[in-house]
């Protein structure tokens, strides 16, 4: 299932730009018809990657742990979502014509995108496993376990000339479980239309349908993991991406890998997405 992006602020005239006062609080003002959106857009991204980032090296650069690190990625969270709000808000603005083509048709039990392999990095991973671990019943946590060994499974023995067409192992009665700690890719992708999700989720391999992503929330997203990213590499920690599921499942049947991450140790390697991918 491919994704097009269609166009969000970074193409409207009364776009926004963003500045970053004490305390790393994005927010946003409109800008002037004399100044390029697009560059004012990129300006504003720059801004969250660099708050992103700048946290991220203030929370890994000194003593590392677990808290600390989930402490982080909750602020990491919080900067995405408000950004993204802020995207649906001026959005909401538009024309109706042109908001119905760009406001997000995403809900509650619609899942026909969560049939991908996810990728994220090792700390949003670590956020995920802390939210299973603080939520979950240990009923549920051992049914998480055969969902993800089931996906492993499906990867393993799906052949390489078909497109990964797999359900989510974090999604239950059709809704993600672990909403509140989900990546940061999963916050960012958001459809303009649920018919063109049907259609993509139908298609054959051959030839899927391009989903029209909104695409000024999924750059807040991808500019915030970017900023963690390179934080987390120049700090020594492990820096690929990595696929959620195998990730999660080197957690879930090791629990002393948490703690072996933020030694240094490459805990994930069995997780790491190849470089051609």
């Amino acid at each position: 299932m491919s994704t097009e992006p269609v166009r969000g602020l970074s193409g409207q005239s009364g776009a926004f730009v963003g500045r970053q006062p004490a305390g790393c609080n994005m927010y946003l003002e409109t800008v002037s018809q004399e100044k390029n959106p697009k560059e004012v857009w990129q300006e504003h991204l720059k801004g969250v990657y660099e708050s992103a980032k700048m946290m991220s090296n203030n929370a890994l650069g000194r003593q590392r742990t677990p808290d600390r690190a989930l402490k982080l990625m909750a602020k990491l969270h919080a900067i995405t979502e408000t950004n993204i709000g802020i995207v649906s808000a001026r959005l909401q603005a538009l024309p109706q014509a042109q908001r119905e083509m760009m406001t997000p048709q995403c809900s509650a039990g619609c899942d026909y995108c969560c049939v991908q392999l996810v990728r994220v990095t090792a700390c949003e991973v670590l956020a995920v496993y802390a939210f299973v671990k603080a939520n979950f019943s240990e009923e549920a946590q051992e049914d998480l376990l055969k969902r993800l060994v089931e996906t492993k499974e499906y990867t393993l023995s799906k052949p390489a000339t078909t497109s990964f067409r797999h359900q989510c192992p974090m999604l239950v009665d059709h809704k993600c479980s672990v909403y509140f700690s989900r990546p940061f890719i999963c916050r960012g992708i958001n459809s303009a239309s649920v018919a063109a999700c049907k259609a993509g989720y139908a298609a054959d391999s051959t030839g899927p349908a391009a989903i029209p992503i909104v695409d000024s929330m999924r750059d807040v997203a991808v500019s915030v993991r970017w900023g963690l990213k390179e934080s987390m590499v120049e700090q020594g920690l492990e820096g690929p991406d990595l696929y959620l599921h195998l990730a999660m499942l080197t957690l879930m049947q090791d629990a002393s890998a948490v703690d072996k991450f933020f030694v240094g140790e490459p805990v994930f390697q069995s997780a790491v997405i190849p470089a051609n991918e």
